[in-house]
C-alpha cells in the first residue's frame, strides 16, 4: 500500500486525505497549526467561538463539486456539524438599500427588478449565470498542464464543456454586461456586482472575464449552507476517520529516488506520494530540490494582490439577521487605497449572544502600514464598527470585545498573506495555472494555490480532478 502524506489541514487537505483513503492509500495528514480548518477554521477566545474567515459552505446541492465529494466519503459530516442550507444565503447592503441573493434565478429576478427597476437585462443575466454555473460545475472537468500531450488530452476531454462556455471565456465581464443590458449601468449596480465578484473569485469586475462574473453571481445557486458551531466543526467532522497530527510545521521537503522525505519540527516522515494542501507558493523555502523551486517560482506572480483585515467580536443586539452572510458596500467617502470598499459580515450563534467576523480585502502593497501602526488598525476597526451601526441602525455598545487580525496575523498563524490564492482574473486561464498534477511523480497539489477559482468550489473541482486522474 502506498504511503501518502497530506500537508495542510484546511478543507483541501481533509477532503484530499479522505479521497486518498478511498484510493487505498495509507494516509497521514499533518497540520502546522493547533487546529484543523485553515482559513475556514474556527477558533476559541474567552470561551467563545469565532470563524476565522470563510463562513458559508457552498456547493451543497446534488451534483455540485463539494456535494459529490461528500457523497464519495459519505454525508455524515453534514449531519455531525449540523449544516443547513440558507435561503437567501447573502444580503447585500448598499446606500440604504438591502438586496437579497437567492438560490434560484426566479427568486433573484423579482428582487433585482425591485432594486434596479430601470435596467432591462436582469432575466437574461440571471438565467445565463444559472446555466453556466450548472454546466461547468456539474461537469467532470479535467486539467493536466504537464506537457503538450496532457494539454491535448485536457482540451479533448473538456471539449463538450468548452463549446458551451467558450463565448464567455475570453470576453471581459464589462463586455458581457453591455451585451446583456444594452445600456450604461449605474455605479450602484456596478458595485453590487463587483462586491460579489470580490468575495467569491477574489478580483475586481474589470479584471475578470464574463465567465468569472457568471460564476460569481451563480455562487448562491450551488446551495449555500452554514454549520452550527462554525465551519471548523464541519471540517473536523470530515477529518474524523483520518490519521492526522497537529502542530507539525513542515521545515523541509526533499525528493529521494522514488519517495519523499518530509522533515517537520517534531518528526521525519517518508512517503511515496505528497499532496500539498497549504499555501506552498508562499513557503518555497521548504523545498530543497531546485527543480521544485524552478517549477513553483513561475506561478508566484499569479497570487492575489490582496490580503485581509478582519474584525471579530461579540454582538449583543437584535437588528441584524444572523442567518445569511452580509455583504456591505461602503460609500465613496470611505473608500481609499487601504481596503477594497466591501465588507463581509457573518455570525456564529451562541446560547444568548452571537460572535461576528467582519472582513475586507487590503492591498498587499500597503502592508507596511498595517505592520507599523497599531493606531492605524485601531482606527480602521472603529471606522468599520461605526459603519455597521449606521447601516443597520444598531448601537455601538452592542458590538463588544472587538479585536482584529491583520495580514501579519495570518502569516503568523496560517503561513499566508495572499488572500484567496490565485484569483479568477481573465489572464489566469487553465493552462496558466498549476492545476493539481505536477511533472514530478507522486507530487500533487490541491487548494487555492492550484486552481484560479477561490474557496470551496475551486478546491472541490480540483480534488475531483485529482481523484479521477489517480483512479484512472
Amino acid at each position: 500500500m502506498k504511503k501518502c502524506m497530506v500537508i495542510g489541514g484546511g478543507i483541501a487537505g481533509v477532503l484530499s486525505a479522505r479521497i486518498m483513503e478511498l484510493l487505498e492509500r495509507e494516509v497521514i495528514l499533518i497540520e502546522a497549526g493547533p487546529r484543523l480548518g485553515g482559513c475556514a477554521g474556527t477558533f476559541e477566545r474567552n470561551h467563545l467561538k469565532y470563524n476565522i474567515g470563510a463562513t458559508t459552505i457552498p456547493s451543497l446541492i446534488p451534483d455540485f463539486p463539494l456535494k459529490r465529494l461528500l457523497d464519495l466519503v459519505n454525508n455524515s459530516p453534514l449531519e455531525l456539524a449540523e449544516v443547513h442550507l440558507i435561503n437567501p444565503p447573502i444580503l447585500i447592503h448598499n446606500n440604504g438599500k438591502t438586496i437579497a441573493r437567492f438560490m434560484s434565478p426566479d427568486e433573484d429576478l423579482e428582487e433585482w427588478q425591485r432594486a434596479f427597476p430601470t435596467l432591462k437585462g436582469h432575466k437574461k443575466f440571471l438565467n445565463l449565470s444559472y446555466q453556466i454555473t450548472n454546466t461547468l460545475l456539474k461537469s467532470n472537468f479535467y486539467l493536466n498542464n504537464n506537457n503538450i500531450l496532457t494539454k491535448t488530452k485536457t482540451i479533448l476531454k473538456n471539449m463538450p464543456i468548452y463549446l458551451k462556455i467558450a463565448p464567455y471565456f475570453y470576453k471581459p465581464a464589462s463586455a458581457l454586461i453591455r451585451e446583456l443590458y444594452g445600456q450604461e449601468i449605474s455605479d450602484e449596480f456596478y458595485y453590487f456586482l463587483e462586491a460579489q465578484v470580490m468575495i467569491t473569485i477574489q478580483t475586481s469586475l474589470k479584471e475578470t472575464s464574463a465567465l468569472g462574473l457568471l460564476l460569481a453571481i451563480g455562487y448562491s445557486y450551488t446551495g449555500v449552507g452554514k454549520a452550527n458551531g462554525g465551519t471548523g466543526k464541519f471540517i473536523e467532522a470530515i477529518a474524523l476517520p483520518t490519521n492526522f497530527f497537529l502542530n507539525e510545521k513542515v521545515l523541509k521537503i526533499k525528493k529521494i529516488k522514488n519517495s519523499f522525505l518530509i522533515k517537520t519540527q517534531n518528526e521525519t516522515y517518508h512517503a511515496d506520494e505528497i499532496i500539498l494542501a497549504f499555501p506552498f507558493l508562499e513557503n518555497l523555502e521548504i523545498f530543497e530540490d531546485n527543480d521544485f523551486l524552478k517549477y513553483f517560482n513561475k506561478y508566484r506572480s499569479l497570487l492575489s494582490p490582496y490580503s485581509a483585515f478582519v474584525c471579530y467580536g461579540k454582538y449583543m443586539g437584535s437588528t441584524i439577521d444572523p442567518s445569511p452572510s452580509h455583504l456591505i458596500i461602503l460609500p465613496e467617502t470611505m473608500k481609499n487605497n487601504y481596503f477594497s470598499g466591501y465588507l463581509f459580515l457573518s455570525f456564529l450563534n451562541h446560547s444568548n449572544i452571537r460572535t461576528f467576523t467582519l472582513s475586507t480585502h487590503v492591498p498587499i502593497s500597503k502592508l507596511r502600514d498595517f505592520y507599523s501602526s497599531k493606531n492605524f488598525c485601531e482606527n480602521l476597526k472603529k471606522q468599520f464598527i461605526n459603519y455597521l451601526c449606521e447601516t443597520f441602525g444598531e448601537r455601538e455598545e452592542n458590538f463588544t470585545e472587538v479585536f482584529y487580525a491583520t495580514p501579519l496575523t495570518f502569516k503568523k498563524y496560517l503561513n499566508k498573506i495572499h488572500l484567496g490564492g490565485i484569483p479568477f482574473k481573465m489572464e489566469n486561464h487553465p493552462f496558466k495555472i498549476p492545476g493539481n498534477i505536477t511533472p514530478f511523480k507522486g507530487l500533487f497539489l490541491v487548494g487555492e494555490h492550484s486552481f484560479a477559482y477561490q474557496g470551496w468550489l475551486g478546491i472541490s473541482v480540483g480534488i475531483l480532478n485529482l481523484y479521477e486522474h489517480l483512479r484512472s
